[in-house]
Formats: structure tokens, sequence, C-alpha cells
């Protein structure tokens, strides 16, 4: 990952964003945060667009740990073909499990529409594993 990607965090409790900040760096992303959305969306005309957290993990997975790394998005590897294009332009970081098979083949696929898309190294499990900030989907 090079130092270009860039991401935003934008959350009301500073814990959160110094936390989510240092794993994002330690991973080689460049990171902007702000305190609040309106903080944020005062200055959204001067910022660099960040890019999207796409948790491609099978159904099982979730069931077995259901949090979230903060701002990313569910969907399913499964129908990639059909949800591909809505990325089109945006830079997307894809996690699975591991960041082995799903992430990479639908990074790849995300790759072939046009999209700007890496997998998460090792994947949920390293996240989670390096203390990495975890959402409780029930608290979303």
């Amino acid at each position: 990952m090079t130092n270009n990607r860039l991401v935003h965090i934008v959350d009301d409790e500073e814990a959160i964003r110094r936390s989510a900040s240092f794993m994002l760096k330690t991973s080689g992303y460049a990171v902007e945060t702000w305190p609040s959305g309106v903080a944020f969306l005062k200055e959204a005309h001067r910022v660099e667009p960040g890019c999207v957290l796409l948790d491609v993990r099978i159904d099982e997975d979730v069931a077995a740990d259901p949090r979230l790394l903060p701002a990313s998005e569910r969907r399913s590897h499964r129908d990639v073909a059909e949800w591909a294009g809505a990325y089109a332009g945006r830079k997307v970081v894809v996690i699975c499990q591991r960041g082995q098979k799903l992430s990479e083949g639908v990074a790849a696929w995300l790759r072939h529409e046009g999209v700007e898309a890496e997998n998460l190294a090792g994947g949920f499990e390293a996240w989670r594993e390096a203390g990495g900030l975890l959402v409780e989907t029930g608290k979303l």
C-alpha cells in the first residue's frame, strides 16, 4: 500500500479516531480525522476523496464475529458483478476473513471493472488480532 491512499475518519470520540488512525497508518494509509460530520462537511470541498471499505466475509464468519471495521460496508462476493459498477472511479479496500481468496478475487473483479481496489492484508482476523477498532453491528 502506498501512502497516497487516504482514509477519512469521522467520529466524536478522540480515542476512536486515534485508534483507527494508528491502525490504518501502520497499514500504509494516509489518514485525516474529523471530530464530527459537520466539521468534515465544512471542509469537504477541499479534501481528497477517501476509500470505501468493503467487507465480503461469508455469512458464517460474520455470524461467528458480527463486528465490522468502522465505516465498512457489507457486500456479498457472490454477486460482485452486479454491484461492482457502483464503485467506478472510487478507491476500495476489500476485506475478507483472512485477506486471501475472497478479497483477492473481489478486488481483481473490481479492478477489471475500472475500480482502484486492493485487499486488506491478513483480512479481518489480522485486524482483530492487532487490536484494530471493530464496531458491533447492533450499535450501528
